[in-house]
């Protein structure tokens, strides 16, 4: 898939390509579908900001000391702070990314880490370039009637990993607290809200926060991103009593709920790549107490493909298409 950057050239010839004169009457009827779209071409104008602005001060994941690093994805850090209830030493850090595909190409791609095994819920890991981990698990396969990947599920996987390689670093990448809303609240608001439609991503998000006449309002989803963040530290909980060495929780990045970002006050919902502002890149590392460190070695990687093709309901889940 590769990561593309954004061109103004590209987003007025994807609007070109979207609208007909459906859309018009869309805009008499739905005035504040136009002013989204307004919004959006704001957002998009900042990434071309993010370009030249001076990130070598974000965090290179890899070079930190760790034994298990735990990837909470899109994880903010002050909502981390309010909602963490581990014992440990709390720090926080910029990440380079404000998207999932960027956190693996900044922090994996084209490097060598044969000391370490890469265990993940997370699309994006088809951008790997073969041999990058000693071994990758994909868990794509485990997708459920939430259409998600279980943290519970990725917890024994872990698990099984570390028993499996037990001289390796350890990555393990969860998808909550990003949505699909797996917890009772979020299934909640799926059924009594949007109809039984399923929680996808920050694009229905979006939808119904724009509408004025909407029932939802963003408190509900930063309740039920709450719920999804609280599942995910249970599960990083059990994960940590279960392995031996260092390990510390963090997050590729953060997560917006209608700030305005910068330099134009354009509203974001959720996270887009190039970003890279306030609480979008804003995230916790969570190091938990350990008297004993993992021995480590690097070896060749295996040759055997662990990982799973990801398809377009995949992706759809989690509103990236």
């Amino acid at each position: 898939m590769g990561i593309e950057k954004f061109t103004f050239s590209r987003w007025v010839r994807e609007r070109f390509e979207k609208y007909d004169l459906g859309s018009l009457k869309t805009a008499v009827h739905k005035p504040w579908a136009v002013r989204r779209e307004l919004n959006s071409l704001g957002v998009n104008l900042n990434k071309l900001y993010y370009r030249y602005v001076d990130d070598s001060d974000a965090l290179d994941v890899m070079a930190a000391d760790w034994d298990t690093l735990v990837i909470l994805d899109a994880t903010r850090y002050d909502v981390f702070t309010q909602t963490n209830w581990l014992d440990g030493d709390l720090h926080r850090v910029r990440s380079g990314a404000s998207h999932s595909i960027e956190f693996v190409h900044r922090n994996f791609e084209g490097r060598e880490l044969h000391d370490t095994v890469y265990v993940t819920a997370n699309p994006y890991v088809r951008e790997l370039s073969e041999g990058t981990f000693h071994s990758v698990n994909s868990l794509l396969e485990a997708y459920d009637t939430f259409r998600a990947i279980r943290p519970d599920k990725m917890t024994e996987e872990a698990i099984a990993a570390h028993e499996e390689f037990p001289n390796k670093r350890l990555v393990v990448h969860y998808m909550q607290p990003h949505a699909p809303f797996i917890g009772e609240y979020g299934q909640y608001l799926q059924s009594e809200y949007l109809g039984g439609k399923e929680v996808a991503g920050a694009r229905w998000m979006e939808e119904v926060v724009w509408d004025p006449n909407h029932p939802l309002d963003v408190e509900m989803v930063k309740k039920a991103y709450r719920e999804n963040l609280e599942i995910a530290l249970d599960e990083a909980e059990r994960l940590a009593s279960n392995l031996d060495g260092k390990t510390v929780i963090t997050a590729d990045h953060g997560e917006l709920f209608g700030e305005r970002t910068r330099p134009i006050p354009a509203r974001l919902y959720g996270h887009e790549p190039f970003v890279h502002y306030g609480n979008l890149v804003s995230v916790p590392w969570f190091e938990l107490p350990t008297d004993e460190r993992r021995e480590i070695r690097a070896d060749p990687p295996e040759e055997r493909d662990r990982t799973t093709e990801v398809t377009d309901d995949q992706l759809a889940a989690l509103g990236y298409l």
